[in-house]
């Protein structure tokens, strides 16, 4: 149900107040039959809702005579903002360019990545260039750096080197090997086989990248060496 929204005097009638209804009710009551020729218009507002008239080319209270065209403007929803690119910012500057200068409300979220620094940003959500309302949460995802992901090392000791390098290269650590000579306590460890490695397989955990050092047979003994010079 709608109201009288006008007063009539003879031939002449005030201008009601449109604004607040829902055009499609104003748009289908019979009351305003052959007093206006409306013209609708959408409008972006951020006070009213969608369908809500948000402005009417006539101010209210104005003298009119029936068959007036009036164009009323309702509500398209709020206005939309593009959301800027803040890929690779700081999140420092992220945050300036999304609170401070389009009023979006900054939510931070943390995640590992292998190819963006700690502090730089890798993404929002929703997406840069979308357009959507002011005072939309926009959730911004900074880097902090790789994962550290430790790891169990293996034990290569006896092992021929080609073997054990790959054993060491699978859990994702670094290989340096040196030749060493063989002593006494070697147990006669044929060439290029792996003597030792520090640190020790089994004995702790590492994080990924660490380097583990093989000292891997020449061959040779000590003594050998000894008499040769």
């Amino acid at each position: 149900f709608i109201p009288k929204l006008f007063a009539s005097t003879g031939d002449e009638f005030e201008c009601p107040n449109f604004v607040g209804q829902n055009f499609e009710d104003v748009q289908n009551n019979k009351e305003y039959e052959g007093k206006f020729i409306f013209t609708f218009e959408p409008k972006s507002s951020d006070e009213y809702a969608e369908n809500l008239i948000v402005e009417q080319s006539i101010t209210e209270g104005s003298p009119l005579k029936e068959g007036t065209k009036i164009t009323l403007y309702y509500s398209s929803g709020k206005t939309l903002i593009e959301i800027p690119n803040v890929y690779g910012y700081t999140e420092a500057a992220a945050k300036t360019e999304l609170e401070d200068i389009n009023d979006f409300k900054v939510v931070i979220k943390q995640e590992f990545s292998e190819d963006v620094e700690s502090g730089i940003v890798i993404k929002t959500e929703p997406k840069r260039g979308e357009r959507v309302p002011k005072g939309t949460k926009i959730e911004v995802y900074v880097s902090s750096g790789k994962e550290e992901i430790s790891v169990d090392i293996p034990n290569v000791v006896g092992e021929p080197i080609a073997q054990a390098k790959a054993k060491i290269e699978d859990a994702k650590l670094n290989v340096s090997v040196e030749n060493v000579n063989l002593t006494p306590a070697d147990n006669n460890q044929p060439k290029d086989y792996v003597l030792r490695q520090e640190p020790q397989g089994g004995s702790e955990k590492v994080l990924e990248g660490t380097t583990i050092t093989l000292y891997v047979s020449s061959g040779l003994y000590e003594t050998d060496i000894q008499i040769a010079s």
